[in-house]
């Protein structure tokens, strides 16, 4: 059994003297192998998107 891990970054931008999203996130995926991790996988996703689907899609979609 694979063991994976994942870490959601919000995208931000420069707005005048204000950050604020843009929208999107990024979420970063790693497998965990003896302790270590390692990046697998990354993707660009709307905020509105549930992450654990999206992940689920991407491994389904690519025969994991």
């Amino acid at each position: 059994m694979r063991k994976l891990y994942y870490t959601v970054e919000k995208e931000l931008q420069q707005v005048g003297d204000f950050e604020e999203t843009t929208g999107f996130k990024t979420v970063t995926v790693y497998d965990i192998e003896n302790n270590i991790p390692t990046k697998f996988f990354e993707l660009e996703i709307s905020n509105d998107e549930n992450t654990k689907e999206a992940i689920n899609d991407y491994l389904s979609d690519n025969g994991y």
